[in-house]
């Protein structure tokens, strides 16, 4: 028997790899929807589908391979993600997902693509063998709106102001830039940004910043009655306060009970809301550059 590690041949590969990532995950819906859904998918379709074959035709183990672009003060790197990891369940703990991770990179890296990004849901061991290093991670909650919304003076207050996100694709596109100097961030072009307000199939709620600078906040609110901070840039750092207090105001007024995010945890974040480090969807990086700070956000997530 010859296994294989390869991309995908064809739509019968495609449909298979699917199947393997619905019992790996069980899925709730059933096979044939899933499978319609994944290939309606944007993001799906920007990917290269990767499978492990038996050597008879049998796929056992499969990933998506995305192309992306990593920034680091003003310099782009072209890199991979790698997401959607699964193996059927009676072919696990056998190195299967591990051979196949390995073959995608290495091929990814011959590519011209040296840094590989993913978002860990299991231990970070497993994919350390991999050379991945855990990027810092965490994730706030604030239950205490009312008291959130009414903290602070009039000096730092600030002013959301509702955007069509593609109508200003461009100005939000050079916020988060101006807002992510020093870091190591997903790059972002006009198309870029747009493919991701696309992805998110109009869910999310886009805000100028006005406040000492100019910056911006992209909120949802997932059913389980948050309000979720998607992304924040502040070209001015001393606006965060003034941007998360009235974010609270939008939250009562919408309804919810909290508010959270993937927020780094500041001096204000720490004092009003509960920052841990995430155990899931935990950033990884292989062949990152030097670099004192990397930062994601759920958007970015694969």
């Amino acid at each position: 028997m010859t296994w294989e590690a390869r991309p995908a041949a064809g739509h019968r590969d495609v449909l298979a790899g699917i199947a393997v990532r619905h019992e790996a995950y069980a899925r709730k819906l059933p096979l044939l929807a899933v499978q319609g859904q994944r290939l309606a998918s944007r993001r799906e379709h920007r990917a290269v589908p990767w499978v492990l074959d038996r050597g008879d035709g049998t796929i056992v183990s499969t990933l998506l391979c995305h192309p992306i672009e990593l920034a680091l003060d003003g310099r782009v790197f072209p890199a991979y993600g790698l997401g959607s990891v699964g193996t059927r369940i009676a072919e696990r703990r056998q190195g299967h997902a591990a051979a196949l991770c390995a073959a995608a990179c290495a091929a990814s890296e011959a590519a011209g693509r040296p840094v590989g990004l993913l978002f860990s849901d299991i231990a970070p061991a497993y994919y350390e063998r991999l050379r991945f290093v855990s990027s810092p991670a965490w994730e706030g909650r604030c239950e205490r709106l009312a008291d959130l919304a009414a903290s602070g003076d009039a000096a730092s207050d600030v002013r959301l102001e509702p955007v069509d996100p593609r109508r200003e694709a461009e100005r939000l596109t050079a916020l988060w830039g101006r807002a992510h100097r020093g870091t190591l961030h997903p790059h972002r072009d006009t198309a870029g940004f747009l493919e991701n307000v696309e992805d998110a199939g109009g869910s999310d709620w886009f805000f100028l910043v006005r406040g000492r600078a100019e910056g911006y906040l992209r909120l949802w609110a997932p059913p389980d009655g948050t309000l979720e901070v998607g992304e924040s840039a502040f070209t001015d750092p001393d606006d965060e306060a003034g941007a998360l207090r009235a974010a609270a105001r939008l939250a009562i007024d919408a309804g919810k009970t909290a508010l959270e995010g993937w927020m780094a945890p500041t001096p204000f974040v720490r004092a009003w809301f509960a920052p841990t480090p995430r155990t899931e969807a935990l950033p990884m990086l292989r062949g990152a550059p030097p670099h004192e700070t990397a930062r994601f956000w759920p958007p970015n997530h694969f």
